[in-house]
């Protein structure tokens, strides 16, 4: 996502749910990634989207 020349576009977005992690609420993640497909940017996460929000929702949680 870099102005500078070189630089190719961003083509997927991974660990999505590690947002998560950061404060947003899980509540949010299929908005989230429904927000980044229609960016045109697939949402890669390595287990299942739900699952994956659940563990980092217990990581969150455990901080």
């Amino acid at each position: 996502m870099s102005a500078d020349k070189g630089w190719s576009a961003p083509e997927f977005s991974a660990f999505v749910s590690s947002i998560i992690e950061t404060g947003t609420d899980p509540k949010d993640m299929t908005a989230i990634r429904s927000r980044l497909n229609a960016l045109g940017l697939e949402s890669y996460d390595c287990l299942s989207p739900t699952l994956m929000d659940v563990i980092a929702t217990h990581v969150a949680n455990s901080k």
